[in-house]
């Protein structure tokens, strides 16, 4: 009898872990992708300030 239970348990443990594996590797993707942004709005904003920077330096001299 106890084996049975066993067996009983072993495919919902198989699909817990596959569902785990989904929402982790769905994590990743949202972690990346907001990492990629973040590094976009970098690249703007260090530009702006080039940008920002230069200007002000030719209107001065």
């Amino acid at each position: 009898m106890g084996s049975n239970k066993r067996k009983s348990t072993q495919p919902r443990a198989a699909k817990q872990r596959y569902v785990a594996a989904q929402h982790a590797e769905t994590e990743r993707l949202y972690r990346r992708q907001q990492h990629r942004k973040a590094v976009i709005l970098g690249v703007i904003l260090l530009a702006l300030a080039g940008i920002t920077a230069l200007t002000t330096f030719i209107l001065v001299t």
